[in-house]
This record gives structure tokens, sequence and C-alpha cells, in this order.
């Protein structure tokens, strides 16, 4: 039987980030974005951003959480959640999370 399992990679620069200590245990928070390009009908270049909630705890495929900051690049592995809400102005919202099992920082080129 095929087994079906809830993974994502996705590649991006960091938004906010909240680096907390507690009990020994470094955890971070943090919001990465990534982009989609491609050409409409017309020729034109349409963008598409999607952003990202992170959720990640130091250790194995954990890069030093420290190091993450505004605007790094970061490769992130993990599961994905996604959570439907209703925002301040009555507008459906969703939020997509993923609890990180890497995350690698990138190196620019």
């Amino acid at each position: 039987m095929k087994q079906f399992k809830n993974e994502i990679t996705i590649c991006g620069v960091v938004g906010q980030c909240h680096v907390t200590v507690a009990a020994d245990t470094e955890t971070a928070q943090f919001s990465v974005m990534t982009e989609d390009t491609y050409s409409s009908r017309d020729g034109s270049t349409v963008v598409n951003c999607t952003w990202f909630s992170v959720h990640a705890w130091k250790g194995a495929g954990i890069a030093e959480l420290s190091k993450i900051t505004k605007g790094t690049w970061v490769e992130v592995h993990g599961k994905q959640r996604c959570r439907r809400y209703v925002g301040e102005d009555s507008a459906d919202r969703v939020n997509y999370e993923i609890i990180a099992d890497t995350v690698k920082l990138v190196v620019e080129e």
C-alpha cells in the first residue's frame, strides 16, 4: 500500500525572526518569503509571494539559530500545516506553517 507523506521544502528569505532559550533549549520562530515568477498571457511578468511561518528547535539538522536573521537566505525542510482564520478586517485568511526538520543557511552567489 502506498504511503503519503506530509513533506515540504522551501528556499527563501527570512523576514521576522524570534530566537528564545528556555530550559537549555534554543527555539526559533521566523517567517520565510518565497517567490513564484511567470509570464501572463499578455507577456507581463507576474510575481507571487508566499509567506511561511517556520518553527525550529536546535538539534540535528538545524543550523545555529542565532545566525538566522532578517534578510538571511534559508532552505527549510519539514512538515506543513495550514490554518484558516478570520482576520481583524473580517477577511478569510490562511497561515502556512512549517515544523522544521532541517534548516540550512544558503549563501547567495
